[in-house]
């Protein structure tokens, strides 16, 4: 349990996490009325777009420079903002993209499982209160990994399920009783990749609903099995998800929570990762999407080993522009609906695909305008200069921050592309063209403690400013 409060504190430490507290300043309201947003990007300018997209030069338009430094203080002192940035901007126009979600069909799981499913690898009737011989020797061999060590390993890889040695040691000679009984293999069959329906249980009754799952399992050895699901819950939560796990023991961790310390090396190069993800979308019909980030990290196996893999991500491309990845998955409105930004994560090492994930995809409805006004970076900077330490500065004011503590925001990268908002009494969603400070995050309650860091993958976004009207765009609420 101390342990587990320690982490609590540090991610705390790490993030700023604090009681809302009023700001001095007000921040540049957020622009809801994207029917005026749309007016003001297809306003005329004096210098006219070229006519030919490929002799683009947005730098010279906007007057961006190619880096960017500042130093920045808030008023109370607490929070310091150090950009030392590459500016990165597209060599097309940008367009405003109206697009809806849509769910995962049939066919498309089809498509997906002949492409991510081994093809030595058969289906099973997997039940994991049940498990096989294999598997239950895979849990004695972690069991007694732990055990040969537990002060130092053990009680971490088991934290919260054994408090003692003893305990593990007593889990363990209940697993070995259960394996000599297990069954060798689960049934094997032939999906049809029929829809499932569940009921939900609403004030004490079970109601039928049009959400649809795909869940299957399959294995090449009875040990080791391959996850490979689908979710279409839009009645209730506005999702569609698509996850295929490698191993489906192995914990699902956040994305982007495991940094790379680049003391163990993958045989495969990172472009060649790139290239493998690329292609397995290609083959699995997805199309319309570009690798938007590329981050060395690590994953948690089922044998809670840290093993490095490539974490490579895909957003909607049109036209040669791209939506910007940031840490940023899910969005929630006032009335605490949510949806995912449209995204597919891959995770590859030197076996191949170690994980999948698609979530809220979209299709294209049109475009509104092809090629937008966009303020000066002059601008944008002086928004940004403004209001980096308003808004979301929950630091200033609280009181687990002595004088001598804080939080440090470090802007590595200043991006010009694409984000995703709600259109305004509409379920659409509109790709705009949005500046994002992008970098990672240090903080620490008091010089007596070390400095936590947060987001090394250098994707956390500071703020996003909307590169037509300048408001700022509230990336957790999508508008």
């Amino acid at each position: 349990m101390k342990r587990y409060i320690a982490i609590l504190l540090c991610v705390a430490v790490a993030a700023g996490i604090a009681a809302c507290q009023p700001t001095p300043e007000k921040a540049v309201v957020v622009g809801k009325d994207t029917d005026r947003l749309i007016e003001n990007a297809a306003k005329d300018t004096s210098a006219p777009f070229p006519s030919d997209a490929s002799g683009c030069d947005l730098y010279e338009r906007i007057g961006a420079p190619e880096t960017y430094s500042a130093e920045l203080v808030s008023s109370g002192g607490k929070l310091h903002v150090f950009a030392d940035a590459q500016v990165v901007l597209p060599s097309c126009e940008l367009p405003i993209v109206r697009m809806k979600p849509v769910e995962f069909t049939q066919a498309q799981a089809k498509q997906f499982a002949a492409v991510l499913i081994d093809g030595n690898a058969k289906f099973v009737r997997y039940d994991a209160d049940n498990p096989t011989k294999g598997e239950y020797e895979r849990r004695i061999e972690l069991l007694r990994y732990g055990l040969q060590n537990w002060e130092e390993k053990g009680q971490y890889i088991f934290d919260l399920r054994y408090n003692t040695a003893q305990e593990a040691e007593a889990a363990l000679a209940e697993l070995v009783s259960k394996a000599a009984s297990a069954p060798e293999a689960y049934e094997s069959y032939t999906p049809d990749f029929s829809w499932e329906y569940h009921t939900a249980l609403i004030n004490g009754y079970e109601v039928n609903n049009e959400n649809t799952y795909i869940t299957l399992f399959a294995t090449t050895d009875n040990t080791v099995y391959s996850l490979f699901e689908i979710s279409n819950t839009r009645e209730f939560n506005g999702k569609s998800s698509f996850t295929y796990l490698r191993d489906c023991d192995a914990p699902r961790d956040v994305f982007f929570t495991e940094p790379y310390s680049g003391d163990e090396t993958l045989t495969i190069s990172e472009d060649s990762a790139v290239r493998l993800a690329a292609q397995a979308l290609a083959d699995m019909g997805v199309s319309g999407y570009a690798c938007s980030a590329s981050i060395p990290s690590k994953y948690r196996t089922a044998n809670a080993e840290r093993m490095p893999v490539y974490h490579i991500v895909f957003t909607r491309q049109v036209n040669g522009a791209v939506e910007t990845c940031t840490n940023v998955d899910t969005i929630y409105n006032e009335y605490g609906d949510s949806r995912d930004y449209e995204k597919i994560n891959f995770l590859i090492d030197d076996d191949g695909i170690v994980r999948v994930e698609y979530n809220n995809p979209c299709e294209v409805v049109g475009t509104v305008i092809d090629e937008t006004d966009l303020l000066p970076f002059d601008k944008i900077r002086a928004i940004f200069e403004k209001m980096v330490t308003i808004v979301g500065n929950n630091v200033d004011f609280n009181s687990v921050f002595d004088a001598s503590g804080g939080i440090e925001y470090h802007i590595t990268e200043v991006r010009l592309g694409l984000v995703s908002i709600s259109e305004h009494n509409s379920d659409n969603i509109l790709l705009v063209p949005a500046w994002d400070f992008l970098g990672y995050e240090r903080g620490r309650i008091s010089a007596d403690v070390n400095w936590g860091t947060r987001s090394t993958n250098k994707l956390e976004p500071f703020l996003t400013i909307n590169a037509i009207d300048g408001s700022i765009i509230d990336r957790s609420l999508g508008y």
